[in-house]
């Protein structure tokens, strides 16, 4: 009796051979592998974006709201700081108040508390992310240049301004600011 180890034991009986690779029909299965995955990682950046857009919609509606709300204010506070300088001139000066000096003095007040410049901006810089979030092409880098013009204006605004009200509002808009700051983190 013969066992089939010593059968192929025998020489030339089994010949253990490796086979050659075809460079061509490797290429081909790792190419449509590539393709596949370049196609996912495509479609999945696609789908993130405009996710990332859907975000960023409602907290620049937001801003812009409250940048029209602070521009609708700006006559009202204004109008405060000059009577409020006029009251406290009334109790330093009393009877030697000029009405003359008076309006200069609430002119300077007013122009270096006036926000209409900065709230402009804003308006302009909202405007300016609406349009980039809509863009195709990799935009991080610009939004984020944005993103600190938007702050810089805002925190001119809240050193400007000593009014409560206008204050809270500028800080309900660096709230959106840093909610924005989140979402364009996630952007390339």
């Amino acid at each position: 009796e013969i066992s089939l180890q010593e059968v192929f034991n025998q020489p030339g009986i089994l010949v253990l051979k490796e086979p050659t690779p075809d460079p061509l029909q490797e290429w081909m299965i790792l190419s449509t592998a590539l393709d596949v995955a370049l196609n996912d990682l495509c479609t999945q950046r696609k789908e993130k974006g405009r996710l990332l857009q859907e975000k960023l919609i409602p907290h620049l509606s937001e801003i812009q709201r409250l940048q029209q709300v602070l521009s609708a204010q700006q006559d009202r506070i204004n109008q405060q700081l000059f009577q409020r300088l006029e009251k406290r001139l009334q109790r330093l000066l009393s009877d030697q108040l000029d009405s003359k000096r008076l309006i200069q003095e609430a002119a300077i007040l007013v122009e270096k508390s006036d926000c209409s410049e900065e709230l402009h901006r804003i308006e302009g810089l909202c405007l300016s992310l609406e349009e980039l979030s809509t863009s195709n092409k990799p935009l991080g880098r610009k939004l984020d240049f944005v993103l600190q013009e938007l702050n810089r204006e805002i925190n001119t605004i809240g050193s400007k301004i000593q009014d409560h009200s206008f204050a809270q509002m500028v800080i309900a808009l660096k709230v959106q600011l840093d909610k924005l700051r989140e979402i364009v983190a996630h952007i390339e």
